[in-house]
């Protein structure tokens, strides 16, 4: 428990008037929590003796007080519990001018205080205390002057254009921000701001004492709070952590506006755009055209104050070589609602206990684990960015099951989206979507959606499995499609995505207790910062020895390329819940977790051992299309002798001739696009490696005309691989 220190002769300890000892870092102090999570409006002091003194005066109703311990604390706390609320920074903006610095050090810590909560789009204003006595604080003005002064100095707020920056008056060692020429020196102290909204100084006039009368007019319904130079990663060094060879740098500005509140508003700017009247218009009138553009201007030179490397990623990504936590609201998007479906999402925070609570919840809620190992999955997607890959889900549902109201508390336990079979239909939203964040989305309905989109989503999902960036023709808008989909539906045909998603089956029979509505979320963002504190080498071990684990367990040949892959993929939720367990400090072996995961592992390589192959689904198709008297080209049922000497059926083809069929046949144009394998030798490469090729160039006499280099497809093998063909030797037998 730290305690709280005020020196009564601050002379006799070095000038130090408090001192906090113990545990500090990364916490305030107020004397009330629960109205501190009321207000409305909270004044940021130094120590807590200093905001017990602010509590003496008469606080309107909302108003609370939190004092930084400090102000190391300055660039350490998590302003999170600040989002939403109008902050009024009053640090010790007096103290004595440092030599080696030439700062005042309670001025410096308001400054970075401010950088960060308008980084946070969070409304702020410095108390101005230009006029206060060197080294005086607010406990000093208490003392000397009593409550009634002391409220009205608290109430006097900055004005100046670039915060906590006078541009006039006495007392101004250690108040520069930033140099201004003299040309621009001669201007600032023209300009004044309200909390949203900016004035100009029109006219002025000194009398005889010295003393200045000033008109002002106005320039803008709007207050620019932070004009900062930002270097934006690239996608290929947020993804990979490789070195950065294609940054891009633009502008981010905070805006703060009458008819948002206290929320303040974020827009990137260009080259292009920085100085186009109509772009700052959409924020609000401008009301001095050529004065606004001469502010613009002086804000350029403090266009270094806030600057910073940002990278637009929701989730965890590699910041410079480093893995990073980040949330919606370090991103600078250019069109922020058109590329990331979480541009503005906050994680949920909480305890780890939280985190051993959410999961015995899922637990219990269906059996064979079914619940847990889909929430397991939504936890680890966040490890894409450390795998270089993460699978999609497959959550197939019976009528009645619970996968709604299953979904309904994922989406209220993790803050992750469903997005509904309506919005799945148009191209933009989905690939909205996905992009710029490891956060996992949902797609409910999947089912129940037209072939034509299926195919289109089909495309998305193959890419996605990794990622895929995509920037569209018409208005360049980039997407960085990379986020785990979880698919949900009573019939989800994923047949080509086979090696590409884990799956879960929810049932009526599997049904246990529903999931408590007061459960805790999961701390998901306490979740990422120990993800990012974890070597990413010992995490990709963990997953190296889950593989391992996996393939000694799996029922599939170790030729099996398609199962292998699909063990890759339920190793890697494997290696989440490794992660898992340490997060939350549950046994490895709870609720039989990892056995029933590496069942529904050997169930799915099992169920799908006919469905995972292209040339599988080509085979199915040409089947269907010849007992449909659809394919109009030459084909024979035959026997021929195999490697044992046994008659056995046949179909005989030229692979030319499928390929053909399928790609030209206009019946065919939702099946063949999504088909991964496009040509004829690479369908025949995989007949022979699969084994169901038993004669080659081969060439037999159909219909009165010698037909060459055609195939022979065994009839038995493609029955053990689940597909029905009815041989007709009476009506299609060679001559």
């Amino acid at each position: 428990m730290p305690s709280n220190i005020r020196y009564a002769e601050p002379e006799l300890n070095g000038g130090v008037k408090t001192q906090c000892q113990g545990a500090k870092e990364g916490h305030v102090w107020t004397s009330d929590p629960l109205r501190l999570r009321k207000a409305h409006t909270v004044y940021v002091v130094e120590s807590p003796i200093n905001a017990l003194s602010v509590e003496c005066c008469r606080l309107p109703a909302g108003t609370a007080v939190i004092a930084l311990r400090g102000t190391g604390n300055a660039d350490k706390l998590d302003l999170a519990f600040l989002k939403g609320k109008r902050v009024i920074v009053a640090l010790d903006h007096a103290d004595p001018v440092q030599e080696h610095t030439r700062k005042r050090p309670g001025l410096a810590a308001a400054w970075t205080l401010q950088e960060r909560l308008v980084a946070s789009d969070i409304s702020t204003m410095l108390v101005d205390m230009q006029d206060w006595e060197e080294g005086e604080d607010i406990n000093d003005v208490l003392k000397a002057h009593g409550v009634d002064e002391l409220w009205s100095r608290l109430r006097k707020l900055d004005e100046w254009l670039i915060p906590g920056m006078p541009g006039g008056g006495d007392n101004l060692a250690g108040t520069r921000r930033v140099h201004l020429p003299d040309h621009d020196s001669k201007v600032y102290w023209r300009y004044r701001v309200r909390e949203d909204f900016t004035q100009y100084v029109e006219e002025w006039k000194d009398d005889d004492d010295g003393n200045r009368r000033e008109t002002l007019g106005d320039l803008c319904a709007f207050r620019v709070l932070s004009l900062s130079r930002l270097r934006v990663q690239s996608h290929i060094a947020t993804i990979s952590g490789k070195p950065d060879a294609q940054p891009e740098q633009v502008f981010g500005v905070s805006v703060q506006v009458a008819r948002y509140g206290h929320e303040l508003q974020r827009r990137v700017a260009t080259d292009s755009t920085l100085f186009n009247l109509e772009w700052w218009r959409k924020l609000g009138p401008v009301y001095k055209p050529n004065q606004f553009n001469r502010m613009l201007n002086l804000l350029e030179r403090a266009a270094d104050i806030g600057r910073r490397d940002v990278v637009n990623f929701v989730g965890l990504a590699w910041r410079d070589g480093e893995l990073a936590a980040i949330e919606g609201k370090d991103c600078y998007f250019a069109e922020p609602e058109k590329q990331c479906w979480y541009h503005n999402l906050v994680f949920p925070r909480g305890a780890r206990a939280d985190a051993k609570a959410v999961v015995d919840a899922y637990q219990a809620t269906f059996a064979g684990n079914a619940a847990a190992i889909t929430l397991v999955w939504a936890i680890g997607a966040h490890l894409k960015c450390i795998l270089g890959f993460f699978p999609h889900f497959a959550m197939q549902a019976d009528k009645g099951s619970g996968k709604s109201k299953l979904l309904e508390s994922l989406q209220a336990s993790l803050a992750f989206q469903v997005l509904s079979g309506t919005q799945l239909k148009t191209d933009f939203r989905r690939r909205v979507a996905v992009s710029y964040t490891s956060h996992p989305v949902g797609w409910d309905e999947f089912s129940k959606l037209p072939k034509a989109v299926l195919g289109d989503i089909d495309g998305m999902l193959q890419n996605t499995y990794r990622y895929e960036f995509l920037r569209t023709n018409t208005s360049l808008i980039s997407h960085l499609m990379c986020a785990p989909v979880l698919l949900a539906g009573e019939e989800v045909d994923v047949a080509s995505l086979q090696s590409k998603i884990c799956r879960c089956s929810i049932t009526v029979a599997k049904q246990g207790p529903v999931v408590p509505e007061d459960l805790p979320q999961f701390p998901m963002w306490q979740w990422l910062k120990f993800l990012e504190g974890k070597d990413p080498k010992d995490i990709r071990e963990a997953y190296r020895r889950r593989l391992d684990d996996c393939t000694e367990q799996a029922r599939a040949p170790q030729t099996d390329a398609t199962a292998r892959r699909m063990m890759e993929n339920y190793a890697a939720v494997l290696t989440a819940w490794d992660l898992l367990c340490e997060f939350a400090d549950i046994p490895i072996g709870q609720g039989n977790f990892v056995a029933d995961l590496v069942a529904e592992m050997n169930a799915h390589i099992a169920e799908t051992d006919g469905l995972r192959l292209p040339w599988v689904w080509i085979v199915e198709i040409l089947i269907n299309e010849i007992d449909a008297r659809s394919f109009e080209f030459p084909y024979a049922w035959d026997k021929v002798r195999n490697a044992d000497g046994e008659l056995e059926a046949v179909l005989c083809v030229r692979v030319e001739n499928v390929m053909h069929h399928i790609h030209t046949a206009p019946h065919l144009r939702q099946k063949s696009e999504p088909l991964a394998v496009k040509t004829a030798t690479i369908f025949k490469r995989q007949l022979q490696n699969s084994g169901a090729m038993l004669l080659d160039g081969i060439e037999r006499t159909i219909r009165g005309k010698r037909i060459r280099n055609m195939v022979a497809i065994s009839v038995p093998h493609l029955e053990r691989l689940g597909i029905v063909a009815n041989p007709d030797f009476e009506h299609s037998r060679p001559e």
